[in-house]
């Protein structure tokens, strides 16, 4: 939900952060932070709105087999601290990445990653035409402090509980963001996340209707749906009880009303699924 303005005056424009929780790109898993990510790291592809990777510090792509990709990296871009994006930098990201939390399970299927100059090359175990829609993974400059340098619009600067995002002068990128900052607010514990939206500290947040622990927010505020890869499922134990039958599978299957669950359940903030997973 965002907040809606009820005057001339404009609003300032800022967004929560858990300091606590720190900004590492790879080592944090608050949520509230990790959504700031993407406006101080790029990777070498994004999604759009279909789910399709797009072209970020990668100009071109290719593979004749699934399995050795070679990738080219653009030209001309910097970190925030003017070092010169390489291709090694991108090797030292993703490296790190195989072995992080957040994203070694999306990687598992990459057997080394090298690179010379501007292009990166990528092995994997098993061939994988999509390759390129798991590499938004953020590319990074590790400067040895709390927070790694990124190549995005903006940067982290601050410390303590006074954080704010400086939009970069030499940003790569043609069209450039409005706003010249946007102020963080310091949140401790997820109540005061509600209470400083609901008071108009802060003016954006995001509420995973999904998730185990939902928030609730109040007051006078627009809500706005966005895609998300989120997926809900039901899974079968095929291993023992009456799920080894593949006919009480389709039948359970077919007893579930996806589109009553997308409009019901979840307020029309979902969309049910075609097929199975």
């Amino acid at each position: 939900p965002s907040q809606s303005v009820e005057s001339a005056q404009p609003m300032e424009f800022v967004l929560p952060c858990y300091p606590e929780a720190g900004f590492h790109p790879l080592n944090c898993t608050n949520r509230t932070n990790l959504s700031l990510m993407g406006l101080i790291y790029d990777g070498l592809f994004e999604l759009d709105q279909q789910f399709e990777p797009q072209f970020a510090l990668a100009t071109a792509a290719s593979s004749a087999d699934g399995l050795s990709w070679s990738i080219a990296v653009r030209e001309g871009v910097t970190f925030s601290d003017g070092t010169p994006l390489t291709a090694a930098h991108v090797v030292s990201s993703l490296n790190a990445a195989r072995e992080s939390s957040l994203y070694s399970a999306r990687l598992s299927g990459i057997t080394s990653v090298t690179g010379e100059g501007n292009l990166v090359t990528i092995t994997l175990s098993s061939p994988n035409g999509n390759l390129p829609a798991l590499l938004d993974v953020p590319i990074f400059l590790d400067n040895g402090g709390a927070v790694p340098l990124g190549t995005g619009d903006y940067t982290l600067v601050g410390s303590d509980k006074s954080w704010h995002l400086e939009l970069r002068a030499d940003g790569w990128r043609q069209e450039r963001p409005k706003l010249e900052a946007i102020r963080l607010y310091a949140i401790e514990e997820t109540d005061d996340l509600i209470y400083a939206f609901d008071t108009r500290e802060i003016s954006l947040v995001g509420s995973d209707i999904t998730g185990t622990s939902a928030l609730g927010f109040s007051g006078n505020a627009e809500t706005v749906d966005y895609a998300t890869t989120d997926l809900l499922f039901v899974g079968f134990n095929t291993a023992s009880g009456a799920c080894t039958s593949a006919d009480v599978r389709r039948a359970l299957s077919q007893g579930i009303d996806r589109e009553n669950i997308a409009a019901s359940i979840l307020s029309h903030h979902a969309q049910a699924s075609a097929l199975p997973a």
